[in-house]
């Protein structure tokens, strides 16, 4: 019966890569900003926006899986 156990808790160790996901990971949007550069009539500019919220759930190990929102303050 103990190797019976074992198999199956080895069994079970080995699907929880499968049953990995996307983990959640956490923006401090109040020292957070979006930097951009443009070019208006020739001449390049830039400027930067802060980040108003931000949902992010990456999977390392599928990044297709990956899913980033982010609300930018273009007040």
């Amino acid at each position: 019966m103990p190797l019976r156990a074992l198999i199956v808790c080895l069994i079970a160790l080995m699907t929880l890569p499968a049953l990995a996901g996307p983990e959640r990971y956490r923006l401090d949007s109040d020292r957070s900003v979006v930097g951009f550069t443009y070019s208006f009539e020739g001449a390049e500019q830039s400027g930067r926006m802060p980040v108003a919220s931000a949902d992010m759930r990456i999977d390392l190990d599928n990044v297709a899986k990956s899913r980033v929102d982010v609300t930018l303050d273009a007040s």
